[in-house]
Protein backbone atom coordinates (compact mmCIF):
# COMPACT_ATOMS: atom_id res chain seq x y z
CA UNK A 1 0.00 0.00 0.00
CA UNK A 2 1.33 3.41 -1.44
CA UNK A 3 0.76 6.66 1.21
CA UNK A 4 1.02 9.58 -0.61
CA UNK A 5 0.96 12.73 2.25
CA UNK A 6 -1.00 15.57 -0.10
CA UNK A 7 -3.63 18.65 0.86
CA UNK A 8 -7.27 19.04 1.08
CA UNK A 9 -8.22 20.64 -1.94
CA UNK A 10 -12.16 21.56 -0.84
CA UNK A 11 -10.90 24.93 0.90
CA UNK A 12 -8.02 27.38 0.98
CA UNK A 13 -7.14 26.27 4.59
CA UNK A 14 -4.75 23.15 2.56
CA UNK A 15 -5.24 21.15 5.87
CA UNK A 16 -2.67 18.07 5.86
CA UNK A 17 -3.99 14.51 4.37
CA UNK A 18 -2.40 10.95 3.75
CA UNK A 19 -4.02 8.95 1.21
CA UNK A 20 -3.30 5.32 1.25
CA UNK A 21 -3.79 3.49 -1.81
CA UNK A 22 -3.81 -0.17 -2.57
CA UNK A 23 -4.27 -1.59 -5.97
CA UNK A 24 -4.36 1.89 -7.22
CA UNK A 25 -7.99 1.51 -7.33
CA UNK A 26 -8.56 1.26 -3.26
CA UNK A 27 -8.05 4.97 -1.62
CA UNK A 28 -8.90 5.70 1.80
CA UNK A 29 -7.91 9.21 3.12
CA UNK A 30 -6.92 10.48 6.83
CA UNK A 31 -6.01 13.63 8.21
CA UNK A 32 -1.87 13.72 8.22
CA UNK A 33 -1.44 14.06 11.83
CA UNK A 34 2.12 16.04 10.89
CA UNK A 35 0.91 18.76 9.04
CA UNK A 36 0.77 22.29 11.24
CA UNK A 37 -2.45 23.34 9.70
CA UNK A 38 -4.56 20.38 11.16
CA UNK A 39 -2.25 18.53 13.45
CA UNK A 40 -4.64 15.50 11.51
CA UNK A 41 -8.33 16.86 12.06
CA UNK A 42 -10.60 17.03 9.39
CA UNK A 43 -13.94 18.90 8.72
CA UNK A 44 -16.98 17.14 6.93
CA UNK A 45 -15.60 17.69 3.45
CA UNK A 46 -12.12 16.23 3.92
CA UNK A 47 -13.49 13.37 5.97
CA UNK A 48 -15.75 12.61 2.71
CA UNK A 49 -12.32 12.99 0.42
CA UNK A 50 -12.09 9.19 -0.27
CA UNK A 51 -15.76 8.55 -1.21
CA UNK A 52 -14.78 11.20 -3.96
CA UNK A 53 -11.50 9.88 -5.03
CA UNK A 54 -12.29 6.98 -6.90
CA UNK A 55 -10.51 7.03 -10.34
CA UNK A 56 -13.76 5.52 -12.36
CA UNK A 57 -14.94 7.98 -14.92
CA UNK A 58 -12.16 10.50 -14.55
CA UNK A 59 -9.69 11.79 -16.98
CA UNK A 60 -6.41 10.74 -16.60
CA UNK A 61 -3.91 11.69 -19.23
CA UNK A 62 -4.29 15.12 -21.48
CA UNK A 63 -6.83 14.07 -24.77
CA UNK A 64 -7.33 16.19 -27.52
CA UNK A 65 -10.42 15.87 -29.46
CA UNK A 66 -11.28 12.57 -27.85
CA UNK A 67 -7.52 11.17 -28.59
CA UNK A 68 -5.05 10.81 -26.09
CA UNK A 69 -2.11 13.04 -26.65
CA UNK A 70 0.80 13.64 -24.54
CA UNK A 71 1.13 16.73 -22.67
CA UNK A 72 3.79 18.87 -24.68
CA UNK A 73 1.32 18.41 -27.52
CA UNK A 74 -2.30 19.15 -25.16
CA UNK A 75 -0.35 22.34 -24.10
CA UNK A 76 0.55 23.67 -27.65
CA UNK A 77 -3.11 23.00 -28.72
CA UNK A 78 -4.67 24.98 -26.02
CA UNK A 79 -2.25 27.86 -26.34
CA UNK A 80 -2.68 28.13 -30.30
CA UNK A 81 -6.54 27.49 -29.45
CA UNK A 82 -6.12 30.53 -26.94
CA UNK A 83 -3.76 33.17 -28.72
CA UNK A 84 -6.74 32.27 -31.88
CA UNK A 85 -9.66 33.38 -30.00
CA UNK A 86 -7.69 36.44 -28.65
CA UNK A 87 -6.45 37.49 -32.05
CA UNK A 88 -9.69 37.29 -33.55
CA UNK A 89 -12.01 38.66 -30.40
CA UNK A 90 -9.32 40.49 -28.00
CA UNK A 91 -8.74 39.37 -24.71
CA UNK A 92 -11.87 39.93 -23.42
CA UNK A 93 -13.21 37.21 -24.57
CA UNK A 94 -11.01 34.65 -22.71
CA UNK A 95 -13.02 34.36 -19.12
CA UNK A 96 -11.77 31.80 -15.91
CA UNK A 97 -13.75 30.19 -13.65
CA UNK A 98 -11.52 29.24 -10.89
CA UNK A 99 -12.15 26.25 -7.77
CA UNK A 100 -13.10 27.85 -4.48
CA UNK A 101 -10.22 24.93 -2.95
CA UNK A 102 -7.26 26.81 -4.26
CA UNK A 103 -4.81 28.36 -1.85
CA UNK A 104 -3.76 32.02 -1.71
CA UNK A 105 -0.69 31.47 -3.62
CA UNK A 106 -2.56 29.62 -6.48
CA UNK A 107 -5.18 32.12 -7.47
CA UNK A 108 -1.93 35.06 -7.55
CA UNK A 109 -0.82 32.91 -10.28
CA UNK A 110 -4.27 32.34 -11.74
CA UNK A 111 -4.74 36.21 -11.47
CA UNK A 112 -1.68 37.37 -13.25
CA UNK A 113 -1.68 34.47 -15.85
CA UNK A 114 -5.78 36.33 -16.74
CA UNK A 115 -4.63 39.80 -16.06
CA UNK A 116 -1.06 40.25 -16.35
CA UNK A 117 -0.10 38.10 -19.36
CA UNK A 118 -3.45 37.24 -21.18
CA UNK A 119 -4.40 40.98 -20.57
CA UNK A 120 -8.01 39.79 -20.00
CA UNK A 121 -10.46 40.90 -16.67
CA UNK A 122 -12.95 38.21 -16.23
CA UNK A 123 -12.08 35.43 -13.79
CA UNK A 124 -13.90 34.52 -11.26
CA UNK A 125 -14.21 32.27 -8.17
CA UNK A 126 -16.63 30.33 -6.53
CA UNK A 127 -15.75 31.06 -2.92
CA UNK A 128 -18.67 30.01 -0.82
CA UNK A 129 -19.21 26.68 1.14
CA UNK A 130 -21.87 26.23 3.96
CA UNK A 131 -22.62 29.18 4.67
CA UNK A 132 -19.52 30.87 2.70
CA UNK A 133 -15.82 30.33 4.40
CA UNK A 134 -15.33 34.57 5.09
CA UNK A 135 -18.51 34.28 7.27
CA UNK A 136 -17.52 30.90 8.93
CA UNK A 137 -13.79 32.17 9.42
CA UNK A 138 -15.24 35.78 10.84
CA UNK A 139 -17.27 33.69 13.71
CA UNK A 140 -14.23 31.68 14.18
CA UNK A 141 -11.35 33.59 14.33
CA UNK A 142 -12.90 37.35 14.32
CA UNK A 143 -11.78 38.41 11.10
CA UNK A 144 -11.72 36.34 7.50
CA UNK A 145 -7.80 35.16 8.14
CA UNK A 146 -6.72 31.51 8.37
CA UNK A 147 -4.43 30.93 11.25
CA UNK A 148 -1.04 29.39 10.50
CA UNK A 149 -1.45 26.38 12.88
CA UNK A 150 -3.75 23.95 14.50
CA UNK A 151 -2.57 25.09 17.32
CA UNK A 152 -3.44 29.06 16.97
CA UNK A 153 -6.59 28.00 17.38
Amino acid sequence: MAVIRSQCGQCGVGCGIRAMVRDNRDVRIEGDRMHPANGGLLCAHGRALDQSATLDGRLLHPSVNGRSVGWDRAIAHVARRLTDIMTRYGPGSIAFHVSGGLLTEDYYVVNKMMKGFLGGAHIHTFWTGEGGLGALQRAAFGEDVMPAAVEDI
